[in-house]
């Protein structure tokens, strides 16, 4: 599979199929674990570092957040990078509080989670040298411990050379085509992040970020008084709110799943606010309650593999089939020469438009199982598929084409087709199919 994001979970999910069975199930079970992991990590490894009952309204926040849920099922590098995320933020909490007996080992853990994190995303080299970067900011006077950070850094460093290449052509690529630029992104990854796509889910959301300013309003003093390791995690997530809104004109934050790596952040700083507030007993049930809702609502509704369509849409595709021998167009761009290769013509071929065929291309394997549809790849060029269609329907009967996305819709009544071609299309959750046929 074509990805432009370091290797290191595709290693290990190269080495897990070939003890486990290469299925559904198992290809996304490593995930599953992975989240189950940092939800575990998470609220223990607080209850351990912060004592005024933070793990608490974490373990709420983290039961009912979507992100955790949603990436739990992904065939992808996003539950690894989440499990590194947390083991990170733990590490960094500790390093911010310093004894120089154990500082040494602390920053070593540190150092080798942020150095898997880096393999794992792009995105985790960037919090990476940003948790480095507050690490020296906070210890500049310590002349021992700076000299231990700028050695971890040049450590990490070290490791990343091999992939420094790779992530000189992820800051080339052209990213303003990936994303609408307004800010109905942000609804995306607000969504996303909280407490997902259902009525109750997007409220709940909004309802959270709106309270945050209160919630700092009322815990103003205590938040003066308080350690520096709750200071810099209430800054550090204000920070990364921050970015979400301004996610729009960010380049490097540009897909909702890639903001999942400040999810550890934002959630534990949501828990120390709520900490530093005294809710009567009933306000914390009323609390409860919601998060039991906000769950069974995106069970009930959402979650029902509406975002694995591409499933979906195979399956029609072979079922409308029948035993014809049929080609299926896929809108893309063929994929003809090298990750730089295109860099070099256009940076912004590097996108999912190359990869598309790959994700389709799985779902025939599996119920095409007599190998009748072959996958065609052209370019949105409106010449060049109406004249793909004309000439396959002069020899076959029928044609498929996948618009994934919307892509291209908008073009198939412009197409000119030969007299007597007729079309149906059928639409799932963010893809439609259309059958040409005489």
């Amino acid at each position: 599979m074509y990805d432009s994001n370091p290797p290191l979970y595709y290693f290990f999910l190269r080495f897990w199929l070939k003890i486990f069975p290469a299925t559904e199930f198992w290809a996304r079970f490593p995930s599953v674990i992975f989240v189950l992991l940092a939800s575990f990590f998470f609220i223990n490894g607080i209850r351990k570092r912060f004592h005024h009952g933070e793990w608490k309204s974490l373990l709420l926040l983290v039961g009912c957040s979507y992100s955790f849920l949603f990436f739990a099922q992904e065939a992808r590098a996003y539950g690894l990078l989440l499990l590194f995320a947390v083991l990170q933020l733990l590490c960094f909490i500790d390093l911010l509080q310093p004894e120089e007996k154990n500082f040494r080992r602390k920053l070593w853990y540190f150092t080798v989670f942020s150095i898997l994190s880096s393999y794992t995303h792009y995105t985790g080299i960037l919090v990476s040298a940003l948790l480095f970067g507050i690490l020296m900011v906070c210890h500049y006077k310590q002349i021992s411990i700076l000299k231990k950070l700028i050695v971890a850094v040049f450590i990490s460093f070290a490791a990343g050379l091999l992939w420094l290449p790779y992530f000189w052509i992820i800051l080339k690529i052209d990213k303003s085509f990936l994303i609408d630029q307004d800010f109905t992104i942000v609804k995306e990854i607000i969504s996303m992040l909280f407490f997902g796509y259902s009525t109750i889910g997007k409220y709940a959301s909004i309802a959270v970020l709106a309270a945050l300013p209160l919630l700092v309003y009322f815990s103003w003093s205590q938040i003066l008084k308080t350690r520096s390791a709750y200071s810099i995690i209430l800054l550090l997530a204000l920070f990364f709110i921050l970015i979400i809104a301004w996610s729009p004109i960010i380049p490097y934050f540009y897909y909702y799943r890639h903001y999942i790596i400040l999810v550890p952040f934002i959630l534990l700083a949501i828990a120390v606010l709520l900490s530093f507030v005294d809710l009567s007993k009933r306000a914390k049930n009323i609390l409860i309650v919601a998060a039991i809702i906000i769950v069974v609502s995106e069970g009930t509704t959402h979650y029902k593999s509406k975002r694995e369509e591409w499933r979906q849409a195979v399956e029609y595709v072979v079922r409308s089939n029948g035993s014809q021998h049929s080609k299926v167009i896929v809108i893309g761009e063929p994929w003809e020469k090298t990750h730089l290769e295109y860099l070099q013509i256009d940076p912004g071929y590097l996108n999912l438009a190359i990869r598309k065929k790959t994700f389709y291309q799985y779902y025939f394997d599996r119920f095409d199982k007599k190998h009748q549809l072959e996958l065609v790849v052209l370019r949105p060029d409106n010449k060049q598929i109406q004249n793909y269609i004309n000439s396959e329907l002069r020899q076959n009967n029928q044609i498929y084409l996948l618009s994934n996305g919307g892509e291209f819709s908008g073009n198939i009544k412009h197409l000119q087709l030969d007299k007597g071609i007729s079309s149906v299309k059928k639409e799932f959750y963010v893809h439609e199919v259309y059958k040409f046929y005489k």
